[in-house]
């Protein structure tokens, strides 16, 4: 994909999402890549959050967790990272 339409499909995506609160984050760790990422969820169902989440919670190596909007929760991380 060039440059120009690569920006074309960003402009395009931000404004799909311009006007829409983001109510979920997923915050993923994959420890064979060792890699974290964070994702935002916007305008998705909740059928749409769950089957998310639970992808990345699928594998050995990999593991997530979902955060609402006005929730805190409180995780052990050592576990959650695998050091438990």
């Amino acid at each position: 994909m060039g440059l120009r339409r690569r920006r074309e499909e960003n402009g395009r995506r931000a404004r799909l999402a311009a006007g829409k609160k983001i109510d979920v984050v997923i915050c993923t760790v994959d420890r064979l890549k060792r890699d974290a990422e964070v994702k935002l969820l916007i305008g998705c169902t909740e059928e749409e959050k769950a089957l998310v989440c639970n992808f990345h919670n699928d594998g050995k190596y990999m593991g997530g967790i979902l955060i609402r909007r006005g929730s805190i929760y409180r995780i052990d991380t050592r576990a959650f990272f695998g050091f438990a």
